[in-house]
């Protein structure tokens, strides 16, 4: 008779776990963590306390001989740049170009390269992330042979 009871015992027990899994609400599932750390642009798009995108240029159909710093100009209110660049060379040249950022317009530093080695004519147009309030861009040159440099930039 003790095992008829400990049977019954155990089958009520199997019974109302089936029961309790199907009335009580499923867990949800928890989601993974992002690959990686969410970056500025992705944190901050459409973001910014001007919505009205302008452009803004660096350097105008400007010929160099040397490595130049172009103006500093103010881009705070952005948070993305469509960074164009149109590079005319004349002769042996290779030229390098690099956004720089900062928040004092004298204080910019190295971001990331727009263009690298570039020894021939050459035209790109790369968008990239808008950090600081001053937004300028570098002009490296190997020799002293003139190019012919525009860059500028449609901020929003």
């Amino acid at each position: 008779m003790n095992n008829h009871k400990g049977g019954l015992a155990l089958a009520i027990a199997v019974v109302l776990l089936i029961v309790a899994a199907f009335l009580l609400p499923s867990m949800p599932n928890a989601n993974a963590a992002p690959a990686a750390a969410v970056t500025p642009i992705a944190a901050q798009a459409g973001i910014g306390p001007s919505q009205n995108p302008r452009l803004v240029e660096f350097f105008n159909m400007r010929s160099l001989t040397a490595d130049t710093l172009s103006p500093c100009l103010a881009v705070g209110d952005f948070t993305k740049a469509d960074l164009y660049y149109n590079i005319d060379i004349g002769s042996t040249q290779r030229v390098t170009l690099t956004t720089r950022a900062g928040n004092m317009p004298g204080l910019a530093v190295a971001q990331l390269s727009a263009a690298a080695n570039k020894s021939a004519d050459a035209a790109d147009l790369t968008q990239f992330a808008v950090y600081g309030q001053y937004m300028c861009v570098y002009a490296e040159l190997d020799t002293t042979a003139a190019v012919s440099l525009t860059v500028n930039a449609w901020v929003k």
